[in-house]
């Protein structure tokens, strides 16, 4: 809460977890222009406007980042 480096040490920790979801992101599409690595980074900068004060745990914020991911990719 108003800690603005909090996302980006949520970021570091997650990273690895970051990059499965985006590969899995990229498969269920059958391949996308962007490499995961890519992905994880346009998500990041979607999630980096928003306040994630509300996430509860390491699954929801997976998720909202998945939804990113897909939002990147449409």
């Amino acid at each position: 809460t108003g800690d603005p480096a909090a996302l980006d040490r949520l970021y570091a920790l997650f990273y690895d977890e970051l990059r499965a979801v985006a590969r899995r992101q990229i498969a269920r599409r059958g391949g996308a222009t962007l490499q995961a690595t890519e992905l994880v980074h346009e998500a990041y900068g979607k999630l980096a406007g928003r306040a994630l004060a509300d996430l509860h745990d390491e699954a929801h914020l997976l998720a909202v980042a998945a939804r990113a991911m897909r939002q990147v990719l449409v």
